[in-house]
């Protein structure tokens, strides 16, 4: 047995006291093991040794609740496709009213890479090996590393969900990659207002969808929650009715985000407008537009003559780039990427 008694001194009055220590070495049936010191709550050496044989024994058991039968209180664990469709939707997903493009991207990601893995596994079930696997065969596929931490992002949240609500002891990690943001890329203001007039003549479902997401900066996902059936492949019309580079609803969510902040508008109050949830989001805008500093074309700065109301004014601004004509250099010939603005700066 590994029960000894130690003597340990009182800090307070210097005295000293036996206690009786259970240093214990667990061999778990997988083959881990896990060293553990705990103090016993008896004093007389028979007890203590029964007491550690419990709590080996207490240990074991838990081990192979939450490995292969629900966890410590017995209650039944849901397989991972009836969490997911179950309480999980309900009370996460519905219930923290996730936006409209997250919805459709989590109902897409299930469907195409996690119901057949994991759909059928209960919860406890699902471990760091199995999530390990299924990792390394989606690096096996090429993949993006951006693409597949949207993935075991939809796979975590479940989890960790069921262990805040008791119904599982734990979550497996999942191995996020590191990887950088995405570029900004956004529309220069006589581009913009070249959309603007492409969106107006492809008709006026184009036009609305056009500046809800450039005038007010929706998500691509809240415009199409719109429920028009043809806005998916919309604004890649727009562009060559424009002739501009063909680029998606993206590019007029950053152009509204951009513009903006070069309008001077207080980054908390373009937080709020954005819908962000944290301010490092809104900072990218910010740096983007510290980086394109220029002056206003006229036709913004009329628009806004005579506002005293900061956010107003910067809404107005926003507002002028409708009339706004072709005066300044446009990038369409070399885009808007970091090479191709090293390579404008060169010439």
């Amino acid at each position: 047995m590994s029960v000894r008694r130690e003597e340990r001194r009182n800090p307070r009055n210097g005295k000293k006291r036996e206690i009786m220590i259970a240093d214990m070495t667990i061999l778990f049936p997988d083959g881990s093991k896990e060293r553990l010191r705990e103090t016993v709550p008896v004093s007389n050496k028979r007890l203590a040794e029964q007491w550690e044989r419990q709590r080996r024994e207490e240990l074991l058991r838990q081990w192979e609740q939450q490995k292969y039968g629900g966890d410590i209180q017995g209650k039944e664990v849901p397989t991972f496709d009836e969490w997911f469709h179950g309480r999980y939707w309900h009370e996460w997903v519905v219930g923290k009213r996730n936006k409209p493009g997250t919805v459709e991207s989590k109902k897409a990601i299930y469907e195409k890479h996690l119901k057949e893995v994991f759909g059928h596994l209960r919860l406890d079930q699902i471990g760091v090996a199995e999530v390990a696997k299924f990792r390394a065969d989606l690096v096996k596929k090429e993949l993006s590393d951006k693409t597949i931490n949207n993935i075991l992002a939809v796979l975590s949240k479940p989890l960790h969900y069921a262990v805040d609500v008791e119904l599982i002891a734990k979550a497996p990690k999942v191995g996020l990659f590191q990887v950088e943001p995405p570029e900004i890329i956004f529309w220069e203001f006589s581009e913009y207002a070249r959309i603007l007039a492409a969106a107006e003549r492809e008709g006026e479902m184009a036009y609305a969808a056009v500046c809800l997401a450039g005038e007010a900066g929706l998500r691509v996902g809240e415009v199409k929650a719109m429920r028009w059936n043809q806005v998916k492949n919309m604004m890649y019309r727009v562009c060559r009715l424009a002739s501009l580079p063909e680029r998606g609803w993206h590019c007029m969510r950053h152009s509204f985000g951009t513009h903006a902040a070069m309008f001077g508008v207080n980054p908390w109050r373009l937080m709020t407008w954005l819908g962000h949830k944290r301010m490092e989001e809104t900072l990218r805008y910010v740096h983007v537009a510290g980086g394109h500093m220029r002056e206003a074309p006229a036709e913004v700065l009329e628009a806004a003559d005579g506002e005293m109301d900061p956010d107003r004014r910067v809404l107005r601004m926003l507002g002028g780039r409708v009339s706004v004509t072709e005066k300044e250099p446009s990038r369409q010939q070399y885009g808007n990427t970091k090479r191709a603005r090293r390579k404008v700066a060169g010439s």
